[in-house]
């Protein structure tokens, strides 16, 4: 049965809880949008809280549900309070899969990501075998599972990331990454830091003609996007949503003082620099991941596909590190002992124990 269309926007987005899949927001153009465009969705705006969808949620977390099933369907139900969203360039530059049935917009961003998770695997392993083991085993994992499923493009984010720094080394897609991502640019400290000036430069350009190119293409976005940014940061974490794996996650589901995550942060930040010094090309865009997914101020489940390349570097010699760490995202104990922010303590535990250098680096 087809269910009633939302009333504040008159989209059935959220009354069949289908916003995992796409957004309701027009876009710039005027036209509905595509699935992929549901990191940047203006429903919040609209709704206010009154989707159906994050109804039913809440009366699943009442105990009409198991536990586990209870707070999953609270992470699973449309991102109307997320307090930190892509900046618009992002749905800019996905406006063309409008013209896409949802399905196959869907399609074809998890093609593009497997494309990219495939390019990074051979980059590690240059043996056709391993790589296809390789997405197999990644497919147990939550985050990437998780970042197919709902149509992020998270997982091709990595990978022009790792393309730029392994092997191109100019930095344009990591400036990209960082203006589509926000997050990402970190990435452009970390080439600072390693001494890659030209490739920060260029990043940083591409990173700001792109934002630009945001506010010519959708200026009334842009400015309440960049306008409320940072309020939306001050109030950090998921208010205590257990899909929110960031040190403020975490701390807010510990009652912790609002004091107490700068101090953490800047901590990460800190023991991140001095992990980089020396170290090769793999193991810097693996440390950078992980501080960049801890140090955010709400880092979701499927964010956590940029901690895949620290998995990947503890395969040189700490192979069952690296198969605990995969167990633990496989078996979604972040929703059944939402408390212990486990997947929080496994970022923790990759920082320090990334491998600074490997036997055979690809840039060498």
């Amino acid at each position: 049965m087809r269910p009633a269309p939302c009333r504040p926007c008159g989209s059935t987005w959220c009354a069949s809880g289908a916003g995992r899949a796409a957004a309701c927001s027009p876009s710039p153009s005027g036209r509905p949008a595509s699935a992929a465009w549901s990191n940047v969705t203006t429903h919040e705006r609209r709704c206010g809280g009154q989707a159906s969808g994050l109804g039913r949620a809440r009366r699943a977390v009442r105990g009409r549900r198991g536990p586990r099933r209870a707070v999953r369907a609270r992470h699973d139900a449309p991102p109307l309070r997320r307090r930190v969203r892509a900046p618009p360039i992002a749905a800019t530059a996905l406006d063309p899969l409008q013209l896409l049935p949802r399905p196959a917009a869907v399609a074809l961003v998890a093609a593009l990501s497997v494309a990219g998770t495939a390019a990074l695997l051979w980059l590690w392993f240059r043996r056709p075998l391993p790589v296809v083991a390789g997405i197999a085993v990644l497919a147990a994992a939550e985050p990437w599972r998780d970042a197919l499923s709902l149509g992020r493009i998270d997982v091709a984010l990595v990978a022009l990331v790792g393309l730029d720094l392994l092997v191109l080394r100019r930095g344009p897609l990591v400036g990209l990454a960082a203006a589509l991502g926000l997050t990402p640019a970190l990435f452009i400290a970390y080439l600072v830091i390693a001494r890659r000036y030209r490739e920060a430069a260029v990043a940083g350009g591409v990173a700001a003609v792109a934002t630009g190119l945001g506010w010519l293409v959708a200026p009334a976005e842009s400015g309440r996007y960049w306008g409320g940014l940072l309020e939306r940061v001050t109030r950090v974490g998921g208010a205590g949503d257990p899909g929110d794996q960031s040190l403020a996650g975490a701390l807010q589901r510990l009652q912790a003082p609002d004091a107490v995550w700068p101090l953490l942060a800047l901590a990460v930040v800190l023991f991140w620099t001095t992990r980089l010094q020396p170290s090769g090309d793999w193991a810097g865009f693996a440390l950078t991941g992980v501080a960049m997914c801890l140090i955010s101020p709400v880092t979701w489940v499927y964010s956590l596909v940029w901690e895949l390349p620290a998995v990947l570097t503890l395969l040189d010699r700490r192979r069952w590190l690296a198969a605990a760490v995969l167990a633990v995202m496989a078996l979604g104990l972040v929703w059944l002992v939402p408390a212990l922010s486990v997947l929080t303590l496994i970022g923790l535990v990759l920082l320090a124990a990334v491998p600074r250098e490997r036997t055979s680096d690809v840039s060498t």
